[in-house]
């Protein structure tokens, strides 16, 4: 065996690396990107060329001295991003090649599968406003790229439900699609040609959680073909690859989760509700239960005094729109009393933040809820693409606003429905889009939401990530054609993006407001936590902020000093409750 090392490259750089890098400094190693090919002789990767991107800067203030940590960013509607180039090696020919893939302009690229015999490998292509793909492949000795599939998904092909599968050397391709305003599966061979659909209906498939290829089945996960079922729960599905039809292996109204044994013929499946205690079947592939393998004993859990979360269903503002949600109440709840509530939120749009399994500590909201409120947690329009295209899109071009008239709507019907919650005592509280919405409900609905706790919000989307914003609020390309200096023409390219801010609406507050962030977020810089602060000074209103040194997007080890910190605003603010002003150890006299 030759052991001699060889350098293949030498036109690497920090910002165009043949490696990933996820350090802070030079000096910080770096992980290999390229991924090995089952004959041992190539390689394929995406090379990503970071350079001519703007920097961006936290401090940590925590180190010996305050250091500064750069890293590119890309805006919405900048010049220059991100620059994909798809790279195949060949270690015995010691060949480093960069196979021609430009079709649009600042597309990306994403390998998805390589053939058992190294000789294809598939990737994706999409172009920037995320609305047209193709799926390709490349033959890793002549460089030869086919264009196999083309898509065009308008408003846009959310990066976070496609799905892609190649299966047989590349015989079978399945690709997930909503051509028909519904995300279902389409078998294709290997030249690209339509073969069926694996299923069609108003309903959604997930990811594929099996394949069984000696008998051609695909078991996938599926979403909303019982409309007395949530359509957020996971429930299994298999098809036949060569023809159209769904059957549904795992029925308990549930959110499940399974794991497959190797032959294929057996599957173990984890299936609860918030309201239902897990369970832990042995089925097999008919979906015909053989044995259960185990249940939780919560008996002291119940003595204790923990109580369950119930499940609601309301509509959205449009009053048509089911929405669903989960509540927690306090434990010794006395229905005759009032009680504030609480809505914790995530708008999307990649995923609703709507809980579907059994937990006994449901982050912050089992804790909240025995101080004396009513939380809750549902969907929105437009928070996920597992309830449909018109469903997930809702917010397109509204990125802002989408989700507030839903939340309103839904606590007003609950407050309806409970009498022992005070509609004069509401709340809101988010996390990073979450934190985004919760800003931007009190402002907007100011004699409504008396109370708002604003974590890491993503509070003016002209700086936050350019995938994001363009693709969730659209991005408009305009094109020129100029000449050089010699005649010849060329095309320029210029991109348009708009999206309101939270400042914008600073000057309508009147409740209480928290701001919060980590001075290290390399997600969601300060920055957009300073504007929005900057907005209400000059507004002249009141209002709490909390800069936590030295975290990042998540809080880490200050996570338990900020939930108290969030409890007393609460307490003090919608509860009347004067001792949130006391901040003792009541330990300090042991």
């Amino acid at each position: 065996m030759d052991t001699t090392e060889v350098q293949l490259t030498t036109d690497g750089s920090l910002d165009c690396s043949y490696a990933r890098y996820e350090g802070e400094g030079e000096d910080e190693e770096m992980a290999a990107n390229a991924v090995w090919c089952p004959d041992s002789r190539h390689a394929y990767m995406v090379l990503e060329d970071y350079r001519k991107l703007h920097d961006l800067w936290v401090i940590n203030s925590l180190t010996d001295k305050p250091t500064l940590k750069s890293y590119k960013y890309e805006y919405p509607g900048n010049k220059h991003v991100t620059q994909n180039d798809l790279i195949v090696i060949d270690v015995v020919d010691k060949t480093v090649k960069k196979a021609k893939v430009d079709k649009w302009n600042d597309q990306s690229l994403l390998p998805v599968a390589v053939t058992s015999d190294s000789k294809l490998v598939f990737f994706e292509r999409t172009d920037r406003s995320w609305s047209k793909v193709d799926l390709c492949s490349v033959n890793t000795s002549t460089m030869e790229v086919r264009e196999l599939i083309h898509e065009v998904d308008l408003p846009y092909r959310d990066p976070h439900a496609r799905n892609v599968a190649v299966y047989n050397d590349g015989k079978d391709i399945l690709f997930r699609s909503e051509r028909t305003g519904w995300g279902h599966y389409y078998h294709y061979d290997g030249d690209g040609n339509l073969k069926n659909a694996l299923s069609s209906g108003p309903w959604v498939c997930g990811h594929i959680a099996a394949m069984d290829t000696l008998k051609r089945t695909v078991y996938y996960y599926g979403y909303g073909d019982d409309p007395k079922i949530n359509p957020y729960y996971y429930r299994l599905y298999k098809s036949h690859l060569d023809k159209e039809g769904a059957t549904l292996l795992t029925k308990e109204d549930a959110q499940h989760r399974v794991t497959f044994l190797k032959s294929k013929r057996y599957f173990i499946d984890t299936f609860s509700r918030v309201d239902l205690e897990p369970r832990i079947l042995l089925k097999d592939n008919t979906g015909r239960t053989i044995m259960e393998l185990a249940k939780p004993d919560l008996a002291q859990v119940y003595e204790a005094g923990w109580t369950k979360p119930e499940r609601f269903v309301v509509k959205a503002a449009d009053r048509v729109t089911d929405l669903y949600g989960v509540m927690w109440k306090p434990s010794n709840l006395d229905p005759n009393k009032k009680y504030p509530i609480i809505s914790v939120v995530y708008p999307g749009p990649y995923f609703g933040f709507v809980p579907t399994k059994f937990e006994l500590d449901d982050r912050y909201c089992t804790r909240l809820a025995q101080l004396g409120f009513i939380v809750i947690s549902m969907g929105h329009r437009g928070d996920t693409p597992m309830r449909g295209k018109v469903y997930h899109t809702y917010g397109y071009g509204n990125m802002r606003d989408y989700p507030l008239a839903d939340d309103k709507f839904g606590i007003e019907q609950l407050a309806k429905r409970y009498p022992f919650i005070d509609i004069n005592k509401v709340g809101i509280y988010g996390h990073s889009g979450g934190g985004f919405m919760a800003a931007a409900a009190i402002c907007t609905y100011p004699d409504f939401y008396k109370a708002a706790v604003s974590c890491s919000g993503n509070h003016d989307n002209n700086i936050y990530n350019r995938g994001w914003g363009e693709c969730y609020n659209g991005v408009q390309e305009e094109v020129k054609v100029v000449k050089d200096s010699l005649g010849n023409e060329k095309k320029e390219y210029e991109y348009r993006f708009s999206v309101y801010s939270n400042a914008e609406l600073a000057r309508n507050l009147k409740g209480r407001l928290m701001l919060v962030t980590g001075d290290m977020d390399d997600n969601v810089n300060p920055a957009h936590t300073y504007r929005m602060a900057q907005a209400l000074i000059e507004a002249g209103k009141d209002f709490d902020m909390l800069v936590i040194p030295g975290a990042g997007h998540g809080y880490g080890a200050a996570d338990d000093y900020f939930e108290k910190k969030m409890q007393r605003f609460f307490a003090k603010y919608l509860l009347d409750d004067t001792r949130a002003e006391y901040w003792g150890d009541i330990n300090r006299s042991k």
